[in-house]
């Protein structure tokens, strides 16, 4: 028999599978669509204020 911790993992292992799936198609999505926005975000401030 499952103990109730060993379910509580698997659904929580479920849940973050689902999240990170989730996650990488909207950024896929999102870069898709317009990909120097998304580049932006991640750059370093440094980076950003360099090119101004």
């Amino acid at each position: 028999m499952f103990s109730f911790s060993s379910i509580n993992q698997i659904n929580q292992q479920q849940r973050h599978k689902q999240l990170t799936a989730f996650l990488a198609r909207e950024l896929s999505d999102q870069q898709q669509k317009n990909p120097t926005l998304l580049e932006l975000e991640y750059l370093p401030k440094s980076a950003c204020s360099a090119t101004k």
